[in-house]
Protein backbone atom coordinates (compact mmCIF):
# COMPACT_ATOMS: atom_id res chain seq x y z
CA UNK A 1 0.00 0.00 0.00
CA UNK A 2 0.88 3.92 -0.55
CA UNK A 3 1.20 6.64 1.76
CA UNK A 4 -1.19 9.39 0.49
CA UNK A 5 -0.71 13.22 0.92
CA UNK A 6 -3.38 15.79 2.17
CA UNK A 7 -3.24 19.82 1.77
CA UNK A 8 -1.80 21.63 5.30
CA UNK A 9 -3.81 25.14 4.36
CA UNK A 10 -6.85 25.05 7.11
CA UNK A 11 -8.91 27.19 4.29
CA UNK A 12 -8.82 24.96 1.49
CA UNK A 13 -11.76 23.06 0.65
CA UNK A 14 -9.96 20.29 -0.10
CA UNK A 15 -8.83 20.05 3.83
CA UNK A 16 -12.15 20.74 4.67
CA UNK A 17 -13.33 17.67 2.50
CA UNK A 18 -10.55 15.30 3.98
CA UNK A 19 -9.38 15.10 0.46
CA UNK A 20 -6.17 12.64 -0.35
CA UNK A 21 -3.94 12.94 -3.00
CA UNK A 22 -1.22 10.08 -4.37
CA UNK A 23 2.65 10.49 -2.98
CA UNK A 24 2.73 12.23 -6.76
CA UNK A 25 1.31 15.13 -6.25
CA UNK A 26 3.36 18.18 -4.32
CA UNK A 27 0.87 20.90 -4.25
CA UNK A 28 -2.75 21.07 -4.10
CA UNK A 29 -4.77 21.54 -7.22
CA UNK A 30 -7.46 23.92 -6.02
CA UNK A 31 -5.19 26.21 -3.49
CA UNK A 32 -1.57 25.47 -4.38
CA UNK A 33 -0.18 25.10 -0.75
CA UNK A 34 2.26 22.29 -0.33
CA UNK A 35 0.85 18.93 0.50
CA UNK A 36 2.23 16.40 3.06
CA UNK A 37 1.93 12.93 4.37
CA UNK A 38 -1.82 12.20 5.85
CA UNK A 39 -3.14 8.54 7.76
CA UNK A 40 -4.91 6.81 4.79
CA UNK A 41 -7.54 5.57 6.95
CA UNK A 42 -11.21 7.21 6.21
CA UNK A 43 -12.33 10.18 8.68
CA UNK A 44 -8.83 10.77 9.83
CA UNK A 45 -6.65 13.87 8.34
CA UNK A 46 -3.86 12.94 10.87
CA UNK A 47 -0.75 14.42 9.63
CA UNK A 48 2.34 12.11 9.87
CA UNK A 49 5.87 12.48 10.19
CA UNK A 50 7.22 9.34 8.30
CA UNK A 51 6.13 9.93 4.67
CA UNK A 52 6.15 6.71 3.54
CA UNK A 53 3.89 5.19 6.55
CA UNK A 54 0.75 4.78 5.91
CA UNK A 55 -1.47 5.06 9.24
CA UNK A 56 -0.95 7.72 12.13
CA UNK A 57 0.05 5.62 15.82
CA UNK A 58 -3.88 5.77 17.00
CA UNK A 59 -5.42 4.14 13.72
CA UNK A 60 -2.73 1.54 13.46
CA UNK A 61 -3.45 0.67 17.32
CA UNK A 62 -6.56 0.90 16.27
CA UNK A 63 -6.19 -1.86 13.12
CA UNK A 64 -4.26 -3.79 15.34
CA UNK A 65 -6.48 -4.16 18.55
CA UNK A 66 -9.50 -5.04 15.46
CA UNK A 67 -7.59 -7.82 14.07
CA UNK A 68 -6.45 -9.07 17.91
CA UNK A 69 -10.21 -8.99 18.72
CA UNK A 70 -11.32 -10.63 15.83
CA UNK A 71 -8.69 -13.61 16.19
CA UNK A 72 -9.40 -14.17 19.77
CA UNK A 73 -13.10 -14.57 18.55
CA UNK A 74 -12.41 -17.00 16.01
CA UNK A 75 -10.27 -18.91 18.62
CA UNK A 76 -13.29 -18.91 21.16
CA UNK A 77 -15.51 -19.93 18.62
CA UNK A 78 -13.08 -22.76 17.63
CA UNK A 79 -13.74 -23.98 21.04
CA UNK A 80 -17.12 -23.71 21.37
CA UNK A 81 -18.09 -25.60 18.58
CA UNK A 82 -15.13 -28.44 18.87
CA UNK A 83 -17.91 -31.31 19.20
CA UNK A 84 -19.01 -30.89 15.74
CA UNK A 85 -16.27 -31.01 13.89
CA UNK A 86 -14.83 -34.29 15.87
CA UNK A 87 -18.62 -35.72 15.37
CA UNK A 88 -18.33 -34.67 11.30
CA UNK A 89 -14.88 -36.08 10.47
CA UNK A 90 -15.88 -39.38 9.80
CA UNK A 91 -19.49 -39.28 8.32
CA UNK A 92 -20.33 -39.34 5.02
CA UNK A 93 -19.30 -35.16 4.62
CA UNK A 94 -16.27 -35.33 5.15
CA UNK A 95 -15.96 -38.40 2.19
CA UNK A 96 -18.12 -36.68 -0.10
CA UNK A 97 -16.45 -36.45 -3.84
CA UNK A 98 -15.26 -32.97 -4.97
CA UNK A 99 -16.39 -31.71 -7.86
Amino acid sequence: MKSVRGCTNQECDSYKKNDKYKKDYDYCPKCGSKLMAVCKSHGCHTFIDNPDGIYCARCLAKRKDSADHAKKKRRSCEEKHKHHRRRLVGSRWSRRKKR
